[in-house]
């Protein structure tokens, strides 16, 4: 904020930020800047890894950013940009509010982050980074199937990401 004070032109910048994320203007700049200040406050990055199944004899990763929170409008806001599934959360207590959850899945969570990471803080963007590299790898070598030595790049970035993700980092 100090910075902001001193140019006139950053003060420019910062308003009209402000006000198409309140107006809901169509400045996709404005947009943006809304949703990643609200991602890197609520959302979430992660690969997840699930069991192989039936004939499949190798483990599925995924990757999947997420924002969980009590407000139901402002993730509809979320959605409203870069698209995702929201739901109310399966987790119902009398002692707390309902909450809801957006999520976005592998190429569309990719290209969220990547048109969001330029306003992440450094903890952030590192997740994001790793995430898009991620889906880039897994994207490049899905069909027919992916080689060994791809899904164990993939296993170590999943590994990684849960690093990244622990408590305290």
């Amino acid at each position: 904020m100090h910075g902001a004070r001193e140019s006139g032109e950053e003060i420019v910048r910062t308003a009209r930020i402000d006000e198409g994320a309140e107006s809901g203007g169509n400045d996709r700049t404005a947009q943006v800047a809304w949703a990643a200040g609200l991602f890197e406050g609520e959302g979430w990055i992660t690969i997840s890894a699930r069991k192989p199944f039936g004939k499949n004899k190798s483990v599925a990763y995924s990757m999947v950013a997420g924002i969980v929170m009590t407000d139901p409008e402002i993730l509809e806001r979320f959605q409203a940009i870069f698209g995702g599934s929201l739901h109310a959360t399966s987790e119902v207590n009398e002692r707390y509010s309902p909450a809801y959850r957006v999520e976005l899945y592998a190429n569309k969570a990719a290209s969220a982050l990547r048109e969001m990471l330029p306003y992440f803080g450094p903890r952030r963007a590192e997740r994001a980074r790793l995430a898009i590299e991620f889906q880039e790898l897994k994207s490049a070598h899905y069909r027919p199937s992916i080689k060994p030595g791809v899904m164990e790049q993939l296993r170590a970035m999943r590994e990684r990401m849960l690093k990244l993700n622990h408590r305290g980092r």
